[in-house]
């Protein structure tokens, strides 16, 4: 499990004192999901403490403050959307990266035709 205490949100945040408590009371509820998919998206552990950084910036931003920890739906969407967003950013590192492609290998192509 990775620490609240070493992340600093970015600037463009406007991460408030109350944004960063709200932060601390929501991220137990989602961590171990958000854990568990940084973890089957990323092929290093840099990549995947990447992708739990862009998992409690996107927490951030839609204002932890006003998420029901007694709703199970509420909790589930924000986990759904937390997940959203480490596969967008993993696909976009990806494309970057230069290893996406939308295109079939041939050697597939071949092989799914034979």
């Amino acid at each position: 499990m990775s620490s609240l205490d070493d992340f600093t949100p970015p600037p463009d945040t406007d991460a408030t004192g109350d944004a960063r408590l709200a932060l601390a009371r929501v991220w137990p509820y989602v961590e171990v999901a958000v854990e568990v998919r940084a973890g089957k998206l990323a092929c290093s552990q840099q990549e995947r403490e990447e992708l739990i950084q862009d998992a409690r910036v996107e927490l951030l931003r839609r204002d932890a403050t006003r998420v029901d920890l007694r709703s199970k739906r509420a909790l589930g969407q924000l986990r759904t959307v937390l997940m959203n967003c480490m596969q967008k950013k993993s696909e976009q590192r990806a494309r970057e990266d230069g290893q996406w492609t939308d295109e079939v290998p041939d050697s597939l192509r071949d092989d799914l035709m034979n």
